[in-house]
């Protein structure tokens, strides 16, 4: 709060990670889980729900 170099409150820093969801986010990534996937790899994945079956590479509006 003091904008001051070298100088930082450790609990204002912890309370803004965990706002951010930055914990949830290492905790996730620690058990191996990715948590972005490339589009082409995301429909690949999840097409057997349905509205991926007709999928077209080109076409990334199918994931509205």
């Amino acid at each position: 709060m003091n904008k001051e170099s070298n100088s930082y409150d450790e609990n204002l820093v912890l309370e803004q990670l965990k706002y951010l969801g930055m914990l949830e986010i290492i905790r996730i990534r620690r058990e191996g889980y990715p948590i972005h996937f490339l589009f082409k790899d995301f429909v690949n994945k999840f097409k057997i729900i349905g509205k991926f079956k007709n999928y077209k590479p080109d076409k990334k509006e199918v994931a509205r």
